[in-house]
Parts: C-alpha cells; structure tokens; sequence
C-alpha cells in the first residue's frame, strides 16, 4: 500500500492490493467497501488492476 500527495492537483491517492481469485464479483464487492471507506473524506475508488506474477 502507498498513500501519496499530487502536487498539481493537490489530491491524495491511495493504492492497496490484496491477494485472491479473480472472480468479478469479489472484485465489485471490494471496490464498493473502499468507496464506503473513502467518501467520508470525499474519496472515491477509480478502479483496480492485477498483478501477475
């Protein structure tokens, strides 16, 4: 996880990553508990990605 300031647009951006199957469900469900954890601060999640090794 990293958590980092944009020094143009003055915004925070935050990257976490978990292990697991990549089942589209599971995917929209984490995706949805990290934007009810972020808009208290008025933060959205803009998407996610995989890492393969």
């Amino acid at each position: 996880m990293f958590l980092e300031l944009d020094d143009e647009t003055e915004e925070w951006a935050c990257c976490c990553s978990k292990r697991i199957l990549l089942y589209y469900n599971e995917l929209i469900k984490i995706q949805n508990e990290l934007n009810n954890l972020s808009k208290p601060h008025s933060g959205y999640s803009d998407g996610w990605g995989v890492f393969v090794e």
